[in-house]
């Protein structure tokens, strides 16, 4: 058994903790109260148990077990003033605040077996990537703004969140020209462009029939696809997606967000992940800002957004044929519900989903709303 939560792997029978990609040296009892507390996942425990566990019973003063609190929490990246992981209830115990994930071994090594980046030339030279993992029925997600297939799941919360959203099927990730592991040069970006992106991509994989997983900006995307080839898109799944981009917000702030990123993409993407999730703590918004850079240079992600803001598929609609399901938080700031309201309303028979919360981002707490994608692309 392993577990997995925030960016760590704890393997109890091999004694490792692998944090961002790193194994941690730990001491003995620092890593047995690490795994006490996974084990027993959001439950508090007392100090009492802690030293049954860990010390077999044996006489342990108070400061003991303190010191080995903060080594565990140093060691996975936490804090005893965020307790962001673990939480300290005074007279009361410690609490392992995740949420953690128990995988078998078997598994994990199962999961990266099946997991696999690709390459491919698209009709205009460039070099890009692709991932593919899981087997059965086959489902793309059209890119969204910046994103690396392989980088982006050295990140647990969203590699959980694609590995349910893609049981029980074939799942394909692709970068964008100019982002992750695709070439960095790219031309002028359009919905056309986007379009053609993936066609090519559909090329290579020589499939016939499919579905689609469309988030954000991979919205319009599938929508331009679906409208061209009626007889290839078995269904769209949507999540936090828009048909209008002149509408995301005023003319004066997208602006601003472009000024931004151009001149400073240190404080662009920090601007860019207090809008995705305005609830999120720092470290968090701070993680999520990094890959956002790791992801592509400046120009490319000003330019991958001035795309988003002025995309319009509303023409479009109507010619998309295949069955759809609408997803969006309610208080998503990047694109307001009402964007979802009207993509629903625009396609015939679609059906609409509202979820509570504000990110969006949809790997953020997003256990059920992968389930539910999931058992729509998978029917």
């Amino acid at each position: 058994m392993m577990f997995r939560f925030a960016d760590c792997e704890l393997y109890p029978e091999r004694r490792l903790l692998i944090r961002a990609g790193e194994p941690q040296a730990m001491e003995p009892q620092v890593f047995d109260l690490l795994c006490y507390l996974a084990e027993n996942g959001d439950e508090v425990v007392s100090k009492e148990q802690i030293i049954a566990a860990v010390w077999h019973g044996r006489p342990i003063s108070d400061s003991a077990v303190t010191s080995r609190i903060k080594a565990a929490r140093r060691a996975i990246g936490d804090d005893g003033k965020s307790q962001r992981l673990i939480r300290t209830l005074n007279k009361i115990g410690y609490q392992f605040r995740g949420p953690v994930t128990r995988i078998t071994e078997k598994q994990a090594a199962s999961e990266s077996l099946h997991a696999e980046t690709r390459f491919f030339t698209d009709r205009h030279g460039s070099r890009i990537a692709y991932s593919v993992s899981g087997d059965g029925p086959t489902v793309i997600c059209p890119a969204w703004w910046v994103s690396s297939v392989a980088e982006d799941l050295r990140n647990s919360v969203y590699r959980d969140f694609f590995l349910r959203l893609g049981r029980g099927v074939t799942l394909v990730r692709y970068d964008r020209p100019g982002t992750g592991m695709s070439d960095r040069t790219y031309g002028a970006q359009s919905l056309e462009g986007e379009t053609a992106l993936l066609e090519d991509l559909v090329k290579e994989l020589g499939e016939d029939r499919f579905s689609l997983f469309a988030m954000s900006a991979g919205g319009p995307t599938a929508i331009a696809y679906a409208a061209r080839y009626p007889d290839q898109v078995d269904r769209i799944c949507f999540y936090g997606s828009y048909i209008n981009g002149t509408e995301l917000s005023s003319a004066e702030v997208q602006s601003a967000f472009l000024a931004t990123i151009r001149a400073h993409w240190g404080l662009g993407s920090r601007a860019i992940a207090d809008l995705f999730l305005p609830d999120a703590d720092r470290e968090t918004l701070l993680e999520f800002a990094r890959q956002q850079r790791s992801a592509a240079e400046a120009d490319a992600a000003a330019d991958l957004l001035e795309l988003t803001y002025r995309v319009d598929v509303r023409s479009l609609l109507s010619d998309v044929q295949a069955p759809a399901l609408v997803l969006h938080r309610r208080g998503d700031r990047c694109i307001p519900v009402e964007q979802a309201r009207e993509l629903a309303a625009g396609l015939a028979g679609a059906k609409l989903q509202i979820f509570d919360g504000t990110a969006h981002i949809p790997w953020i707490d997003g256990e059920k709303l992968a389930s539910v994608a999931n058992a729509f692309v998978s029917d």
